[in-house]
């Protein structure tokens, strides 16, 4: 097809990603809200419910803003976004931290440990249907050249 953007690793990631995205956020987030009995209980991003799993793993489940910069790779403006509309939501708070004023503290809301137990179910089925069709070997080699992309991009 003469308007098809050339083969490249970059175009191809982009796409894989999007297609990531929508198929989660329609078979894990979509699903999940309507399988809770929670109000509201599903009214977040794929970022968002990383975010919530990531956090979820610290200890107290808390975090600084500027940790999660650095994690996610994003700039300050975009992860502040993002956690102001997820502390409008319930899913966290935000304090300034007790022995450093300039240092903002993200703490999961109960409401949000409870979607990140429900949806972690679900990743589980949906990382095993994008594993489908593939051995053990070409997982291994996926992370192979996935974590060399990486260094290449760092």
């Amino acid at each position: 097809m003469e308007n098809s953007p050339p083969n490249s690793i970059s175009f191809e990631i982009k796409h894989l990603s999007a297609l990531i995205g929508r198929t989660f956020d329609n078979q894990i987030l979509i699903e999940t809200g309507k399988d809770s009995k929670s109000e509201n209980s599903c009214n977040v991003t794929i970022m968002q419910s990383y975010m919530i799993g990531f956090i979820y793993n610290r200890k107290d489940h808390t975090i600084s803003q500027k940790e999660l910069e650095k994690e996610f790779v994003r700039r300050r403006s975009t992860i502040t976004g993002i956690l102001k509309l997820m502390e409008k939501n319930g899913y966290i708070t935000r304090k300034y931290s007790k022995t450093d004023a300039r240092v903002k503290i993200v703490t999961l809301t109960d409401k949000a440990i409870l979607l990140h137990k429900e949806i972690v179910c679900k990743i589980d089925t949906f990382n095993k249907n994008l594993e489908k069709g593939l051995t053990k070997e070409e997982i291994d080699s996926f992370y192979s050249i996935i974590g060399k992309i990486k260094k290449n991009l760092e």
